[in-house]
């Protein structure tokens, strides 16, 4: 016999047999292996086993299954539980374990990046994606994935100055940027390369994409940087950059007219 609810299953197991028998009781959770439980019976004996499945749940589902099986035989229940992702209590989720700003190298050129380091501590995979924003970068994206009770450094590139102090904000997010779906982390820093970097937990909150028009930018008053010091009249260095090209883009369209 076996019952479950959406915080654990158990497993009534009875030997009918006068012999001692042994078996393996196998629980899957969204489709992930949680427990393999050997267990060993004596005859005509009844043992009831509760596991907790708490922790093999995908935080970003609402429907949910669990399997248990054992030799030749197995047992499938389905329920609803819509978790909250940015804060799903004893279920582990992804989430960005450290940010370090470092001179690096970009296709070749010199570079400012972000070392963000993602953690995935259980046993789900997430199709997840960091947004990093500072105040000299409207927004760096990667794709961050992480293969179940790993750690993975991504690399990120910055338009700040090399050398200058940074500061800004990370996304770790498997929905949509705008919509806040799929949310599992935040975290806030500021650093300079070759200097400690110091990083904080911050609430999530979604912001436009940088492809998107009227996009987010991150602003930070209370630190001075490298990206305040080189702002000219309010644009931030990646606005300079869109800012130059358009002009460029304009001159160009006047010298054709005046042919």
């Amino acid at each position: 016999m076996i019952w479950a609810n959406p915080s654990k299953v158990c497993v009534k197991a009875e030997n009918r047999q006068t012999t001692e028998i042994r078996t393996v009781i196998n629980v899957k959770t969204d489709c992930h292996y949680l427990i393999e439980k050997r267990i060993d019976l004596k005859g005509n004996e009844k043992r009831t086993f509760e596991f907790n499945i708490t922790r093999g749940l995908n935080v970003v589902q609402t429907n949910h299954t669990v399997i248990v099986s054992t030799y030749g035989n197995h047992t499938q229940f389905n329920f609803t539980r819509e978790i909250n992702t940015t804060d799903p209590g004893p279920i582990p989720k992804p989430e960005i374990t450290d940010v370090k700003i470092a001179n690096g190298t970009i296709e070749g050129e010199p570079s400012t990046v972000a070392e963000v380091t993602v953690s995935n501590p259980g046993i789900q995979t997430y199709s997840t994606k960091l947004m990093v924003h500072t105040e000299g970068t409207d927004g760096s994206f990667y794709g961050a994935s992480v293969p179940p009770g790993e750690n993975r450094t991504i690399t990120v590139e910055l338009l700040d100055e090399r050398g200058a102090k940074v500061a800004g904000e990370a996304r770790l997010y498997a929905g949509n940027l705008s919509k806040g779906d799929g949310a599992m982390d935040q975290v806030e820093f500021v650093g300079r390369a070759n200097h400690d970097t110091t990083v904080w937990d911050v609430a999530y909150e979604p912001v436009r994409a940088p492809w998107r028009k009227n996009h987010y930018t991150y602003q930070n008053e209370s630190i001075e940087t490298g990206a305040d010091k080189d702002s000219k009249e309010g644009f931030s260095s990646t606005q300079w950059i869109y800012l130059v090209a358009g002009v460029v883009l304009v001159a160009l369209l006047a010298a054709r007219r005046l042919r």
